[in-house]
């Protein structure tokens, strides 16, 4: 759940940063960018976690006004290709294990139809 959390949570924040060096956003334009109903204590915890992972850098606001100055690092840019690129893997693994089952099938098939006579 909190993989999904943060996977959400930079799809929301790369959009509003672009190509710029840093942005300052509301709090409630991220949570308004966010699928599930999140409030503002998880979005911290959330955004903590991509901080500490080394996605982004926060400045918090000092009083009440819920405000953050984003910036992405290296790895923050690089996060859709990953992304990508990792689908990519995972769509490769399940096309061969497919695969894998059609061979052994057919394999198993040819078998039978040889020593049963």
């Amino acid at each position: 759940m909190a993989n999904l959390r943060r996977s959400e949570l930079m799809r929301a924040i790369l959009p509003l940063v672009g190509e710029r060096e840093s942005v300052l956003v509301s709090e409630l334009d991220i949570l308004s960018r966010l699928r599930a109903n999140t409030d503002g204590r998880e979005l911290n915890r959330v955004l903590d976690e991509l901080a500490q992972d080394g996605y982004i850098r926060v400045i918090r606001p000092s009083g009440r006004d819920k405000v953050y100055v984003l910036s992405l690092t290296d790895a923050g840019r690089a996060y859709e290709r990953t992304r990508k690129r990792d689908r990519r893997e995972w769509d490769k693994k399940l096309f061969l294990s497919i695969l894998g089952a059609f061979v052994s099938f057919f394999v198993g098939f040819l078998l039978r139809r040889f020593f049963s006579g």
